[in-house]
């Protein structure tokens, strides 16, 4: 019989083991994380979470010196249309990611799940399955907004965070720094 196995994580003071149950929210962060390092990891990348994302960075992805930094948003309640998700992005994030002079550039990942948590994950013996997709936008250098609030940033549905689009992402990355 195999023994128990525990794992925490740390950040932003504190572990899964000690996130509220009511915190819907906060799971959802949580969720949006582990949809990124499932992708990076199995596209051979590291992922390195940002304990003060006042630079609009919750995580790094990283490949040797090239780096791509990603702001994570998760949603119940997703906004589609024919050929895209369209998300509210609060301003001060939007200016953060869309400055041109980043030094990396600066990505939004909006990960969308189920209304209920009970259907965020399901696993077997066989696989772990988590539901449903997250979808990507390079905000670096896109235009001001005279919005005070919010931002609509349409993502395209094309632009589904998987390995072979990971794998995009950071070749664009590389041959920014060339």
């Amino acid at each position: 019989m195999m023994g128990a196995i525990s794992v925490e994580l740390f950040t932003h003071g504190y572990s899964l083991r000690t996130m509220p149950d009511d915190s819907v929210s906060q799971r959802k962060e949580w969720l949006s994380r582990a949809f990124l390092i499932a992708v990076t990891a199995t596209a051979g990348y590291s992922t390195e979470f940002v304990l003060n994302d006042r630079y609009g960075t919750d995580a790094v992805v990283r490949e040797g010196g090239v780096t791509v930094d990603f702001q994570l948003k998760a949603t119940a309640s997703p906004v589609l249309t024919a050929d895209a998700l369209n998300f509210d992005l609060d301003v001060p994030t939007y200016n953060k990611l869309r400055d041109p002079i980043r030094s990396a550039p600066g990505y939004l990942l909006v990960v969308i799940v189920p209304t209920s948590p009970d259907d965020w994950l399901s696993h077997s013996d066989h696989e772990l399955v988590l539901r449903h997709c997250g979808y990507w936008k390079d905000l670096t250098g896109a235009p001001e907004t005279a919005n005070l609030a919010k931002v609509r940033v349409r993502m395209p549905l094309e632009n589904i965070l998987n390995v072979s689009n990971m794998y995009s992402i950071m070749e664009s990355a590389r041959e920014r720094l060339s």
